[in-house]
Formats: structure tokens, C-alpha cells, sequence
């Protein structure tokens, strides 16, 4: 696992963070954070999927095209956005895998929160313009936060 601060300039990352936080921007609704429904009402989360299935699933594909060429991506497995809402108290959500097997993953946080990624036994703060790389094949998984209206962030899961 490598984190490290300042990743995009600070130009393209606030035209990311600022389009992603548009209005005209959607989030879809899902029930539950990971394949394992464990019935609590404070896991679900707000995702916008980029790219999936071999092919973009979104028409802001291209606002990400400056951040695959900074990752130098060879191949692109999926790309979401994930947006967090506030909670009244901390919420960690059931660890997971995003695929069985080895591969590159990038988590690039787009605002300061106390909310953040266990990836196994560690906990990473979310920060703004922060990005960490780790294998999404070792368990992680996410949280919501307490002190913003939202935590968000983009996944990357590539070769």
C-alpha cells in the first residue's frame, strides 16, 4: 500500500471535485455496501459508475481520462464514484473484496473527513486530493463519516 498527498494538480482536481459535486451530476442508490446485506439501515451508499463491463458507462468518461494517463492504466476493470452521506455515528461497513484476484486499485478521496478505508487492520483518514494505492483483492472497505455532509471518492480497479 502507498498513499500520498497532493496527487492531482490542484487545477484538474478541483474541476473533478467541483463536476462530481454538480448538480447536474447523478448518484444512484444502492442498499447495502458490499455483496453482504447484513440488514442495518446505515449501509447503503450513492454510486456513479464511470466504466464497467469493458466499455464507459458514463458520459463524464472523458473528465477521467487526465487521471487514467497520470495512473499510466493499461487497462482499465472499473471506475466509480462513491459518495458516503453523514451519519450521526461512525459507520464501518462489512469488509470485502472487489475481485479475486491481484490487480492495481487507486482510491483518490475528493474531501477531508473523519470517514475513511480500512484496507485489512489499517485506517486511512479521507483526505482531499489524497490517493492510495493497494491490491483491492486484500480485504478493505469503507466508512461513512460524522463532520460532512458527505464523503466521496473514486475507485480505480485496473491493470
Amino acid at each position: 500500500m502507498e498513499i500520498l498527498d497532493n496527487f492531482l494538480d490542484e487545477k484538474y482536481f478541483n474541476d473533478l471535485k467541483n463536476q462530481i459535486s454538480a448538480v447536474n451530476f447523478p448518484f444512484y442508490f444502492v442498499d447495502g455496501v458490499t455483496d453482504d446485506k447484513n440488514n442495518d439501515i446505515n449501509h447503503f451508499y450513492f454510486f456513479h459508475k464511470i466504466y464497467d463491463n469493458g466499455q464507459p458507462m458514463s458520459d463524464f468518461f472523458p473528465l477521467f481520462v487526465p487521471l487514467l494517463n497520470k495512473l499510466k492504466v493499461k487497462s482499465i476493470m472499473r471506475i466509480k464514484v462513491n459518495l458516503y452521506t453523514k451519519t450521526h455515528k461512525l459507520v464501518k461497513h462489512n469488509m470485502h473484496t472487489d475481485f479475486s484476484f491481484d490487480h492495481k486499485g487507486a482510491l483518490l478521496s475528493l474531501n477531508d473527513c473523519d470517514g475513511g478505508t480500512w484496507i485489512n487492520d489499517k485506517f486511512i483518514k479521507s483526505k482531499a486530493n489524497q490517493i492510495i494505492f493497494f491490491n483491492p483483492a486484500e480485504l478493505h472497505t469503507s466508512t461513512s463519516c460524522t463532520n460532512a455532509q458527505a464523503r466521496k471518492n473514486i475507485i480505480l480497479n485496473y491493470f
